[in-house]
């Protein structure tokens, strides 16, 4: 096999982990699935899209658990974008205090 096949191959597959998060995400409101397929994907060196953390916030902020936002969010190896902080927002405005909600507006004006 090629590199340049091990390559496609590879993006693939990452990408076939990312539909099966969105699946879970907006179908099924699974949250503990999608971050199965997550820490799966990222243990098999494959490397998440803003797309996929994105998803993980929102699949968090649905189940209200704000702890679980904020390990995504801490752990985003790619640059965060509004769609990022925005559900981490809604993942304070749902399960936390004014206080997560204040952190993590101060985290997205610094952005």
């Amino acid at each position: 096999m090629s590199i340049h096949h091990s390559d496609m191959l590879a993006t693939f597959y990452c990408r076939l982990k990312i539909v099966k998060i969105h699946i879970f995400v907006l179908q099924a409101a699974d949250q503990k699935a999608a971050l199965q397929v997550f820490d799966e994907m990222v243990s098999q060196g494959m490397k998440p899209t803003p797309q996929c953390y994105t998803s993980l916030l929102a699949a968090c902020s649905r189940a209200g658990d704000l702890t679980a936002a904020r390990r995504v969010f801490r752990t985003m190896h790619v640059d965060r974008n509004v769609a990022a902080y925005t559900a981490l927002m809604d993942a304070c405005l749902k399960k936390g205090t004014p206080a997560a909600l204040d952190e993590a507006f101060e985290a997205s004006v610094l952005y």
